[in-house]
C-alpha cells in the first residue's frame, strides 16, 4: 500500500508542477551522493532527466560494479544514455566495453562503447589519462576483433601502460577476466602468432 501511495503522490506532484518533481529527484540524486549511495543516486538523476549526473555516478561506481559481477547494472544504465553523454565520459565508453566483454561478448556493442571511448578521448585530450588508454587498449586485446597478432600486440601495449601507469591501471586490468569465447575462437587463439 506504502508504494501505492508514494506513485499517486509522484502522479500528483507531476500534473501540479512537473518542474518540481525533476527539482526533487535531482536534489535526492544530489543527497545520495554526498552519502555515497552511489545506485540508488543515479537512479534518481535518471529519473530527474539529469544524463550527464547520472554519467558521472557511474564513472564512480563503474569498478566496484564490475568487481562485483554486476556489468550487466552498468550496462543497463550505461544503454539508456545518449551517445554524446556516454562518449564525454570516455572511462564510462571503456566500463561499458569491459562490461560487454564479460557479461556477453558481443563485439558489434564493444566495438560501439571503444569507438565512443575513442571520440571522447579526441574530442577532449584532456580526458585522455593512463586509466582509460590502458583499459581500451586491454579490451581491444581481449576482443582478438582484429586478429591473433593484433591481440598480443594490444595485450603488450596494455602491459606497457600499466606498468608505467598510476596503482588503479593495474588493478583494473586484473579485475578483467578474459572473454568467454566459443571453442572455435579458442582453437584460433591457439596459432602462434610469428607465423611458425
Amino acid at each position: 500500500m506504502h508504494a501505492l501511495m508514494a506513485e499517486y503522490a509522484r502522479a500528483q506532484l507531476a500534473l501540479q508542477d512537473s518542474a518540481a518533481a525533476q527539482r526533487i529527484q535531482r536534489r535526492a540524486a544530489q543527497w545520495l551522493r554526498s552519502r555515497r549511495l552511489l545506485i540508488e543516486a543515479v537512479a534518481h538523476a535518471d529519473a530527474a532527466g539529469e544524463d550527464e549526473l547520472v554519467a558521472e555516478l557511474l564513472v564512480e561506481i563503474h569498478l566496484p560494479l564490475i568487481r562485483s559481477g554486476d556489468g550487466r547494472t552498468l550496462l543497463r544504465w550505461v544503454r539508456r544514455l545518449p551517445d554524446d553523454i556516454v562518449s564525454g565520459q570516455p572511462a564510462l565508453a571503456i566500463a561499458a566495453a569491459v562490461a560487454v566483454l564479460i557479461d556477453s561478448g558481443s563485439t558489434v556493442e564493444q566495438r560501439r562503447f571503444l569507438r565512443l571511448a575513442d571520440r571522447g578521448r579526441g574530442a577532449t585530450p584532456a580526458l585522455l589519462d593512463p586509466y582509460v588508454e590502458t583499459v581500451a587498449v586491454l579490451a581491444r586485446a581481449l576482443m582478438i576483433d582484429q586478429g591473433v597478432a593484433q591481440a598480443v600486440l594490444d595485450g603488450r601495449r596494455a602491459i606497457e601502460l600499466a606498468e608505467t601507469g598510476p596503482e588503479e591501471v593495474i588493478s583494473a586490468a586484473l579485475i578483467t577476466p578474459p572473454p568467454r569465447r566459443s571453442m572455435a575462437d579458442s582453437n584460433e587463439s591457439r596459432v602462434r602468432v610469428d607465423g611458425s
